[in-house]
C-alpha cells in the first residue's frame, strides 16, 4: 500500500507534486512531496518491491555462476520485472495522490553511472557487478516514471542535499532541518532512505516546469 498521509497534509490550495527515491538492490524508498516549493509537505511514503521474490535480487552476483548465455536471460528477466514492478507501483502512487487532488509534476531518480556493455566484462570484476546492480534498480525507476510521461530528474548521490537546495533557493543546513521536522511531525519510519527520497522529491518538485539552465540534470528521454 502507498500510503497516503491524510488530510493534516493534503489541501485543495496545494496541487503540485514530486516524487523522489532512493533505491537499493531490489527496493526503493519512495517520497512524494507536495504544495509550496519552499514549504512542501509529506504526502506519501513507502518502499517499492522491485524484484520478484522467485528472482535473485543479487542478479549480477547470481549471474556470475552461470554460462553467458544463461546470465544475460536472467539479467534482463530481472531488469523487466524491476521495470514493470517500478511502473504499476508508480502508477498506483500517482493515482492515489490525484485521488487528493495533488499531480505527480516530476521525479528525481540518482544519476545513472558507467558500467561496460560487454555483460562479460562486467561479470569479471567484483567492483562493476555492484555497480551493474544499482543500475538496473535505478534505470527500471527512470525508465517508469519516462513511460509514464513524467519529467525525471537525474542527481548525483552524494551532491543531492546541495542541488535541491540550490534548486529550492535554501542552504544546505535548512533544507536538511526541514527534512527532518518533517519526519518528526510524521512519525516513524523517517531514516536515511526516507530523507534522501524526499531530498530527491523536493528537487523534482523544485525543478519540474521551471526554468532551467543549460546543461541541467532533467530528462524526459
Amino acid at each position: 500500500m502507498t500510503g497516503i498521509v491524510g488530510a493534516a497534509y493534503a489541501t485543495g490550495a496545494m496541487k503540485r507534486a514530486g516524487v523522489g527515491f532512493r533505491e537499493h538492490t531490489g527496493w526503493a524508498a519512495m517520497v512524494a512531496l507536495g504544495g509550496g516549493v519552499t514549504t512542501p509537505v509529506v504526502l506519501a511514503r513507502t518502499r517499492y518491491e522491485l524484484c520478484q521474490d522467485d528472482l535473485p535480487r543479487g542478479v549480477y552476483h547470481a549471474a556470475r555462476r552461470m554460462d553467458l548465455d544463461n546470465a544475460d536471460r536472467l539479467v534482463r528477466q530481472v531488469a523487466l520485472t524491476a521495470r514493470d514492478g517500478a511502473e504499476w507501483q508508480l502508477r498506483r502512487t500517482i493515482a492515489e495522490l490525484e485521488a487528493t487532488g495533488y499531480k505527480v509534476v516530476g521525479t528525481a531518480v540518482a544519476a545513472p553511472r558507467q558500467v561496460p556493455d560487454d555483460l562479460s566484462e562486467i561479470l569479471g570484476s567484483h567492483a562493476l557487478v555492484h555497480t551493474a546492480e544499482g543500475q538496473l534498480f535505478r534505470e527500471a525507476l527512470a525508465g517508469a516514471a519516462r513511460e509514464l510521461g513524467l519529467a525525471v530528474t537525474r542527481f548525483v548521490q552524494h551532491e543531492l542535499y546541495e542541488e535541491a537546495a540550490d534548486h529550492v533557493g535554501t542552504s544546505d543546513a535548512s533544507l536538511r532541518a526541514q527534512l527532518t521536522g518533517l519526519g518528526r511531525a510524521l512519525g516513524p519510519p523517517w531514516q536515511r532512505d526516507q530523507k534522501d527520497a524526499a531530498a530527491a522529491a523536493w528537487l523534482a518538485l523544485a525543478s519540474t516546469g521551471r526554468r532551467r539552465p543549460a546543461g541541467s540534470a532533467q530528462s524526459k528521454s
